[in-house]
Parts: structure tokens; C-alpha cells; sequence
């Protein structure tokens, strides 16, 4: 390996040079591209930065080169390759191996904090793959260096927690694969190390509660508590890859020493506020074991629960720690929700073998059974004080909080960070859901006591928290099928107070109970919300209420009719002011859901009056012309969302006049989503169902605007959209087929040759080239190819060119797809001066047909496909024999899949069946809404010029089979064709003609 040549060093702090200093941004892009490519394509490019970090004496040159390091090992380590069929890392492993070395070689060494910081995330990325099993150097240096530590008298020194900070950080990482390869190993690498480690973090956890009763919180050995914490974490790491049956007393010891650590932390020490931070991490830790091994940890459940109401009690809660408690809670919740009852377990966990482990199965099921039985009421009610104390009275954050929950999934969430409300909410489940009679018991005897008393014997914030849970007693009742009780007195109360506090618990509560309201109490609820929305002056309880109307249209969409829409009618004339506010990112969404499900029920019942209404509501045509982009971007979504709504090829006319109206306020500023939504529409227009007066719309918004959107041309990302824009238009004629037309294709094609990017300049062809093929289809039964001279030119140009083009991206398949057919049709309508343009472009017809074979290949369209196999067996009879029997039982093969097809599309079954899959395939939401979308009109064009039922490509075969044996004096196609498959095919077809 020393012997290989290293990309010169030299040249590589040059290039670092120029990337931090310079101010010519050409030479800093330069030097980028220089190292990408040493990178890509030079991998001894790791040990150059490695020899840069060792020997340079620059600071900011040894950290460049770390940086690069940690950034081209992420890219690259597992990064493979196909070579010769066969996946081949891009790194070899002598090569890893050599890194690895180098790596533990500098981890014994005394560097920066910061550069030790990357060195650990460097060998994280690397211990994801291939620790421990891979990289025996590491494991040697963490048993060799705990052995040696274990002599030293003074444990507390920065080499030290620099070492035991990358242990943390490589045990953390492996602690991830769950994998049973990975665990086996990992346990065997545990076993070793815990005989030295356990010692270890006796004896500092001995130090640190030393220091911390000899001195105070100011004067305490900082560097002993942040070790400690650390050993903490390391000893948690490492029990993870043992097995809970198998492993039983390790994992209850390990566990046992550290919950006896955190509880004499918290009882003794909890306002220290470095403990506090020490707290959260050994607290973090006890939970996941619990999660991973919620048996192994049975004799010691109750303590653990105990200590979690410790931190539950606090008068004050400390944010973090409180949140830690709670997700700790919710976690012993879920795991061991399983235990409920024998039968249950059997039916969804295996039976284990060991008997010491069932009877602990049955320790852990009845402690935490009793314990909850005992507590239930008393986390309860922590939770709702808990909640309260963190509940913003500020309306609109809790809307935030609760719209940014709605957003995450499961794969976004992170226990401790989120939000104490959320991990309320969260833990109140599981209770809900585990001791439902109880705490429904709860429930009502407070609600009795809070309408006997008006309200006035709790707290406003508690009374909050309070009434979330009681929101919840509704799935508590449809769940347990428990003793139901009325809820619209508490409800009618907080609508009667007028209170804005209250108006938001009404909406809130309300939005629970929607699914259980009967008729009368639905329209009562909904007309009270709409008068809450209507006089609220807070903007935050418009929104709630808005929020919860969504909901209803949802649960109870057929119990919307005439007189409820009108009354909903009304919102929409306070919505401007809303939008105009300056941050309305939390809850665009809702008056977007709003917008929605107003106008798309105006259009389902579909009477002329409320139709009217919608098309000349001056409030709603008024919210178009608020052009902030945020505001823009979604209703262009709302829009494309109500067009999905209505089956394919059947969306109202009046939808369309809506959203006609909202792109011609919004055209100007030529936004993508405008211009895209426009598009959407021409390919939902349907000739046969809309009414003319629709077409003549969408002709006349593209006329108006015309001038604007031909100069925006020259704009690259939006120059897609009106290209495509034109060629729906001119299918649906609407647009007429004019010399300025054509010019501006050409000039975009000539400008197209100019571009450098490739992509681009195969992106822009594409889509003139998809414009002039449409022209060319509509034109078919009059078309005269000599008057498309110059374009065959440049067609046969582009398609010399395709095999010097190493791209291999769907534009560019599409690219040769289109160049192929257009050149297919021209030959297929004029073949003898096509054939003379050919034989001027290139030194013979075989060159021309063999390149054409090989690009072909890319075309799937039916209607192309077929043109394709028509165009080749015209032209065999211009190559040569050699050729010819080279391809003759591919194009033959090719040739009778599609005799198979006109044969079965001449049954009518078969037909229908194919257009009704098209049709759906069209339908599919995904595809309508799609960027890449293509049209269905283009397709049925394309196959209407063939002439599937006139042009019959049996006879033509069997025409070009006899050609072929003429003009090479062939007795039989025996001499030809080897495949007696093929033969046998050919055979059945010349007697069924």
C-alpha cells in the first residue's frame, strides 16, 4: 500500500487554499471540482488527507483536510460499482484497512477538542458497517487502553474523557443495528469490555458522589461529572446487543446499579444544575433498556416507576427532565401493554423457555398492574398539572404546537425534544387506553362537580388541561363500550359565556363529539362555530374554528346541504384579512382545507343558484388577488386537490371558469404553480363534456397573455410549461397553426445547440421537438415532407449525434424517442425523398438502419411502437443482405407481437378493454397530478393517423417477406432465419392469409 502513488498532497492544500481564501468565485469552483473528482475517481484521495493532517502545522489546512476526510468516507465507504456484471466497492479493503490504522494511530495521540469531535464522526460512520468484526485495531485500542487505566490512581484527566467520549460515540452508533449478525458480535465485544468497564465506573461514580459532598455546585469537579455521565451512557450502550431470556441477571444488574445512581441523584442532588443535566441522560438511558428488555427489568419496575413519580411531583418541573419522565412513562405504557393477561401474551409473543424468566414475567405484570391500580389517579392529575403549567395561554402557539405534531411522522419524532404538550397528550393515551374505567370514572365525577360549582373551583390553565382529557372520553366510550354521559351542557355553557378562553375549549371539545352529534345537535354545533369564527376577534380561535369545519365536512359531508352552505358562504368574507396577516404559515393549510371543501360541496350539489353564487363571490375572487407567494402556492394546490376530486374527463365547467379566474388575476408573475395549474386544466378539458364557452376561456387566457409568455421563452424553467401549454392547446384546437409558430420552434432549437449543460440542452429540444411532432400529427393527411426539408436535416443531424452523447436521463431517452418517430413518420409518408436526404447524411443505408435498431429500442407507446415496426419492414428492402440477416428475426419477432395486437384489437371486447385502461391508467391521482404527465389526446391521435383498422400489418409481413426472398434470390426463409419457432409462426400466418 505504501508503494501505491498518493494524489499529490501539495496540490490538494492549493486547491484548500483556494476554496478559503480567494475571492474569485471561478477558482474556488475550480479547486471544488478538482477535489470531487480526485474523490471520485482517485481513492487513495483518503490517505493524501490523512498525510495532510499528520504532517501540516496549519490549523485551518489539518481541519480542512479532516472535514474533507469524515465528508468523502461518509460518501464513499459502503459506496459500490458495477464492474463486468459484478458489485465492486469504490474503497478495496486494503485500502480501508490502511485508513482504519491511521485512524486509531491518531486517536492515541493528544489532538484539539474540535479535531477530536470530526475524528469521532469519522470512525462513527466507519463502526456503522464494520465494528466490531471489521476493525480489530479499535477494539484493541479500547481493551488495551481501559486495562491501562484501570492502573492509574487519577482517572480524571482529558485524555481520559477524550477516550471515554469515543467509546460513547462508537457504542451509540453499533447500539442502532439490530441486526442478529451485528448483536452477536456486538455482545461478544461487550463481554470482553465489561469486566474492565464495570470496575471503572464504580470508582468514578464513587469520585462523583465524593466531590459532591465535599463542595458545592459552583466549585465541583466539572470534568468528573461530565466523565461520569458519560460512563453512565457507555454502560447502557453496552448491554443493548444481550439477549432478554438469555442474559437475564446481566441485564437486571446493569440496570439495578444505574436506576440506584439515579435515584440518589435525584433525591439528594436534583437542583444542581449540572446533575440536572446529568439526570436527563441516565433517566434517557434507563428507558431505553426498560423499552428493550421491559422483563429483564421486572424486580426493579417498581423503583423505576417510583423515581418517575419523583420527577412527575416536582412543584416547579424542569423542562427536559420533565419531558424525559413523560416519555419514560409512556414508554413503560406501550412495552409492556402486552402483559395484560396470560392469553394475551400467548397470542402475540412466543412462549419462553426459561422458567426463572416466566415467573419474572409474572413479577413485572402483577407490579405493574398494582402499581398503576394504586397511582392511576395520581399521574392523571400530575399530567393535567403538567400540561397546564406548559400550556402558552397565547391561542395561536397552541395551534402551532398542535399543527407541527399533525406534520411529523413517527420516523420525525424525538421524545425528548418534543413538546411537554405532546408528550402529555401522548402519555394520557396510553392511560386511556390501559385503566379506561377508572379514568372515565374520573372524568365524570369532576364534570359534575365543575357545571355544580359554574367553573369557578379550578384554575383557568387546569381547566385547559382538563378539558383535553375530557375530549378524550369519547374514544374512551367507543373503545370500551363504557357508561356514555352528556356533553352538550358543558358545551352549551362555553358557548353562552361569550368568553374568547372559552370559545376555544367550545371549538376544541366540540371537534371530539362531531362523529357522536345527532342531526339537530350537528347543525346547532356548526351554526355556533360559524358565529364564533364571525365575532372572534382573536385570530387563533378563527382558525380553530375553521380547523374544526374541516373536520365536520370530513365526518359528516352528506349533512351538508343548501341552508348550511350559505351560512358557511359567510366565512369566506373574513378570510382576506386573515391571509394578509404577516405569518400565516401554521395554518394557511386550514383555510386552504377550508376553500376546499366549500367550493367542491357547491359543485357536488350543484344547484344553478349556489353555482352562480361561487362564480360571483366577490370575497372569494377578492382572495385571488393576494399574491404573496405562500398564499399562491397553495391555492394552486387547492385547486389541482378539487380537480382530482371530480372523475377524469368530467371536472365541472365551472370549476374550470373558477380556476381561470384565479390564473388570470396570478398569470402575470409568471409563477411555475400558476403556469403548471393552467396545464393541468387543458388536459382536464374534455371536448365531448365541458361546454364551449369553457374552451373558449382557455383560448382566450392563453391569446391575452401571449406576448408575455412567448418572452418568458428564454427562461429556462418555466419554458416547459408554456411549450407544453401550446401543444395541448393546439391538440384541443384552440391554438392555430401559424409561420410565427414554426420560427420560434426553430430559433428555440437553434439556441437549444448552443446551451453547454447537456441536460438542458436536451431538455429544451425535447420539448420543441414534442410541439412540431403534434403539428406534424395534425397535419398528417396533408403533409408534405419536402416543405420539412431543413427539419429532417436537423433530425438526421440529432440523431448522428445520439452516439456521442454519454447521458443516460429520462429526457434523453424521450429525446430519441421523438427524434426516431418524427423521422418515422417522413419516411412512412414520403419514403423516396426521406430516402435521398439519408443517403446524403450518411455513406449508406445500413449505417442509418443499424443506428436506428439500437435507438429504438427505448420506445414503448403503442402508437409509436407500431409506426416503428411499420417503418422498418419498408425499409428492408433498401440494406443490405448481410444486415438483413443479421436483424431479420428480431424485426420478425417484433413484427408478429404486433400482428398479435391488430388481431386482438380487432375484437371489440379487447378494444374496450384497452381504451378502459388508458382511461384509468389517466385517472390515477398520481398521474394527474404528475410534472411529467403526457397526454391522453396525443396517444389517441397518434393511433387514429395509423389507421389500425385500414392498415393491415399482416399483409404487410407477408409483403415483405416475398420482397425480401425476391430480391436476394432466396428459395425459402429457412436460409435466413435459424429460430424454428419463428419459422413456425411465419408458417400459421401464410396459411391464415
Amino acid at each position: 500500500m505504501k508503494d501505491c502513488q498518493l494524489p499529490d498532497p501539495e496540490k490538494i492544500k492549493y486547491s484548500f487554499n483556494l476554496i478559503l481564501f480567494t475571492k474569485d468565485e471561478q477558482q474556488r469552483n475550480q479547486a471544488s471540482e478538482f477535489l470531487r473528482q480526485l474523490e471520485q475517481n482517485e481513492p487513495q484521495f483518503l490517505l493524501s488527507l490523512i498525510h495532510i493532517y499528520e504532517n501540516d502545522n496549519t490549523e485551518v489546512l489539518r481541519l480542512q483536510s479532516l472535514l474533507l476526510l469524515k465528508n468523502a468516507i461518509t460518501r464513499n465507504w459502503i459506496k459500490a460499482s458495477i464492474v463486468n456484471g459484478k458489485r465492486a466497492n469504490i474503497l478495496n479493503e486494503q485500502l480501508k484497512t490502511h485508513v482504519k490504522q491511521s485512524l486509531v494511530k491518531l486517536l492515541t495521540q493528544n489532538i484539539e477538542r474540535k479535531e477530536r469531535n470530526i475524528l469521532n464522526q469519522i470512525i462513527q460512520v466507519i463502526v456503522k458497517y464494520d465494528f466490531p468484526g471489521k476493525f480489530q485495531d479499535l477494539e484493541n485500542y479500547f481493551i488495551s487502553t481501559l486495562q491501562q487505566i484501570s492502573q492509574f490512581d487519577n482517572v480524571v484527566s482529558h485524555p481520559i474523557y477524550d477516550f471515554v467520549r469515543t467509546l460513547k460515540s462508537v457504542q451509540k452508533e453499533v447500539s442502532k443495528n439490530r441486526l442478529m449478525a451485528f448483536k452477536i458480535l456486538q455482545k461478544e465485544f461487550s463481554q470482553k469490555v465489561l469486566p474492565m468497564f464495570t470496575p471503572l465506573w464504580k470508582y468514578v461514580t464513587q469520585l462523583q458522589f465524593q466531590d459532591l459532598s465535599k463542595t458545592s455546585q459552583i466549585t465541583c469537579n466539572v470534568l468528573l461529572q461530565k466523565t461520569s455521565q458519560k460512563l453512565d451512557q457507555i454502560l447502557s450502550y453496552l448491554v443493548m446487543p444481550f439477549h432478554q431470556e438469555e442474559d437475564l441477571q446481566t441485564i437486571s444488574d446493569i440496570f439495578i446499579v444505574l436506576l440506584q445512581k439515579a435515584t440518589e441523584l435525584l433525591k439528594a442532588h436534583q437542583n444542581s444544575e449540572i446533575i440536572k443535566a446529568h439526570l436527563k441522560t441516565l433517566i434517557s438511558s434507563l428507558a431505553s433498556l426498560q423499552q428493550l428488555y421491559p422483563i429483564s427489568i421486572g424486580y426493579s419496575l417498581q423503583g423505576y416507576l417510583a423515581i418517575l413519580q419523583i420527577i412527575l411531583h416536582q412543584v416547579e418541573p424542569e423542562n427536559r427532565l420533565i419531558n424525559i419522565g413523560l416519555a419514560s412513562l409512556t414508554k413503560i405504557l406501550q412495552t409492556h401493554f402486552y402483559y395484560c393477561s396470560k392469553e394475551q401474551f400467548k397470542a402475540t409473543i412466543p412462549q419462553p423457555k426459561s422458567q426463572v424468566y416466566i415467573q419474572l414475567r409474572e413479577v413485572c405484570h402483577e407490579t405493574f398492574q398494582g402499581y398503576f391500580n394504586t397511582h392511576i389517579i395520581f399521574f392523571l392529575e400530575r399530567l393535567i398539572v403538567i400540561n397546564s403549567s406548559k400550556r402558552n395561554s397565547n391561542i395561536k402557539e397552541i395551534l402551532e404546537i398542535e399543527h407541527d405534531s399533525k406534520s411529523k411522522t413517527n420516523d420525525d419524532k424525538d421524545d425528548v425534544s418534543e413538546s411537554t404538550q405532546i408528550l402529555c397528550a401522548e402519555c394520557q393515551e396510553q392511560l386511556i387506553s390501559r385503566f379506561p374505567q377508572q379514568i372515565l370514572s374520573y372524568i365524570i365525577e369532576n364534570t359534575q362537580q365543575l357545571i355544580s360549582t359554574n367553573y369557578s373551583v379550578i384554575k383557568t390553565e387546569l381547566l385547559d388541561s382538563f378539558f383535553q382529557l375530557f375530549g378524550k372520553a369519547i374514544k374512551i366510550q367507543e373503545k370500551q363500550k363504557l357508561q356514555t354521559f352528556s356533553f352538550m351542557p358543558i358545551l352549551n355553557y362555553l358557548f353562552q359565556t361569550e368568553n374568547p378562553r372559552n370559545y376555544y375549549r367550545f371549538i376544541m371539545l366540540g371537534k371530539e363529539f362531531i362523529s357522536k352529534f345527532s342531526q339537530s345537535e350537528f347543525d346547532q354545533f356548526l351554526e355556533q362555530t360559524i358565529l364564533i369564527i364571525l365575532k372572534s376577534v382573536d385570530i387563533a380561535i378563527k382558525i380553530a374554528g375553521l380547523d374544526c369545519i374541516n373536520q365536520a365536512f370530513t365526518i359528516k359531508v352528506n349533512k351538508i346541504d343548501y341552508a348550511t352552505l350559505i351560512k358557511l358562504g359567510q366565512i369566506v368574507s373574513i378570510l382576506h384579512n386573515i391571509l394578509r396577516e404577516d405569518d400565516i404559515s401554521h395554518y394557511i393549510q386550514i383555510i386552504n382545507d377550508f376553500l376546499y371543501h366549500f367550493i367542491y360541496t357547491s359543485l357536488v350539489i350543484s344547484t344553478d343558484s349556489i353555482i352562480n353564487k361561487l362564480l360571483q363571490n366577490d370575497c372569494l375572487i377578492n382572495l385571488f388577488n393576494i399574491k404573496t407567494n405562500l398564499v399562491v402556492v397553495n391555492f394552486c394546490e387547492m385547486f389541482k386537490k378539487l380537480l382530482i376530486g371530480f372523475p377524469f374527463r368530467n371536472v365541472p365547467d365551472q370549476l374550470i371558469q373558477l380556476a381561470i379566474i384565479f390564473i388570470t388575476q396570478n398569470i402575470q408573475s409568471n409563477h411555475q404553480d400558476i403556469l403548471d395549474l393552467y396545464l393541468k386544466l387543458l388536459y382536464e378539458y374534455n371536448k365531448g363534456v365541458n361546454d364551449s364557452t369553457t374552451g373558449i376561456l382557455l383560448q382566450g387566457l392563453f391569446l391575452k397573455n401571449e406576448n408575455l409568455l412567448l418572452q418568458n421563452l428564454e427562461n429556462q424553467s418555466i419554458q416547459c410549461y408554456i411549450l407544453l401549454m401550446i401543444n395541448e392547446l393546439i391538440l384541443l384546437d384552440l391554438l392555430p397553426i401559424s409561420n410565427n409558430l414554426y420560427q420560434m420552434l426553430a430559433s428555440l432549437m437553434i439556441k437549444a445547440q448552443t446551451i453547454i449543460d447537456i441536460e438542458q440542452s436536451v431538455e429544451m429540444k425535447n420539448n420543441c421537438l414534442n410541439v412540431l411532432e403534434t403539428i406534424i400529427l395534425q397535419q398528417i393527411g396533408k403533409i408534405d415532407a419536402t416543405c420539412y426539408g431543413n427539419l429532417i436535416l436537423y433530425l438526421l443531424k440529432e440523431f448522428l449525434g445520439f452516439q456521442q452523447i454519454q447521458l443516460k436521463s429520462f429526457q434523453f431517452v424521450e429525446l430519441k424517442t421523438r427524434v426516431i418517430n418524427i423521422l418515422n413518420i417522413f419516411f412512412f409518408k414520403e419514403e423516396t425523398y426521406f430516402l435521398e436526404l439519408i443517403t446524403s447524411n450518411f455513406p449508406n443505408n445500413d449505417q442509418y438502419f443499424i443506428q436506428w435498431q439500437e435507438n429504438s429500442i427505448n420506445i414503448i407507446n403503442k402508437g409509436n411502437k407500431k409506426l416503428n415496426t411499420i417503418t422498418t419492414l419498408y425499409f428492408l428492402k433498401y440494406i443490405s443482405q448481410p444486415i438483413l440477416q443479421r436483424l431479420i428475426e428480431s424485426i420478425l419477432k417484433e413484427s408478429l407481437v404486433e400482428i398479435q395486437y391488430f388481431i386482438d384489437y380487432q375484437n371489440e371486447e379487447f378494444r374496450e378493454q384497452q381504451i378502459k385502461n388508458r382511461i384509468q391508467y389517466y385517472s390515477f391521482e398520481k398521474v394527474r397530478l404528475s410534472t411529467n404527465r403526457e397526454s391522453l389526446r396525443k396517444e389517441e391521435l397518434f393511433e387514429r393517423n395509423l389507421h389500425y383498422n385500414k392498415l393491415n400489418i399482416q399483409q404487410l409481413v407477408l409483403a415483405t417477406i416475398n420482397q425480401v426472398m425476391t430480391q436476394f434470390n432466396l428459395q425459402g426463409m429457412q436460409q435466413i432465419i435459424q429460430d424454428q419457432y419463428l419459422l413456425g409462426q411465419l408458417n400459421l400466418l401464410v396459411d391464415e392469409c
